[in-house]
């Protein structure tokens, strides 16, 4: 349930650049996201990128934009969550 919940507030909060959904760019950011305990992020980092600048600036802008994150279940087994994401902008075809 943990993750769901984040997939659907990461969806709701990520706002593709204008540029984008005009066409004109098109790419993918992978970023690593260290999750503590209680649901802080504490670290976001862009680990691989391709396309734009401003698409990479979306990704980190949603994942931003909801934080903190709901805690991590009581039965949780580690100190923190590592998640890699890569977020995809695919180019439109004309």
């Amino acid at each position: 349930p943990w993750i769901q919940v984040f997939g659907n507030e990461l969806h709701r909060h990520w706002v593709s650049p204008y540029a984008y959904r005009l066409g004109l760019i098109s790419g993918t950011t992978v970023i690593r996201l260290v999750v503590e305990k209680d649901g802080r992020p504490s670290s976001m980092t862009v680990i691989d990128k391709d396309g734009h600048e401003s698409l990479h600036d979306a990704s980190v802008a949603a994942l931003k934009a909801f934080a903190p994150y709901l805690p991590l279940p009581a039965h949780f087994p580690e100190e923190n969550l590592v998640i890699t994401l890569s977020l995809h902008y695919p180019a439109f075809r004309r």
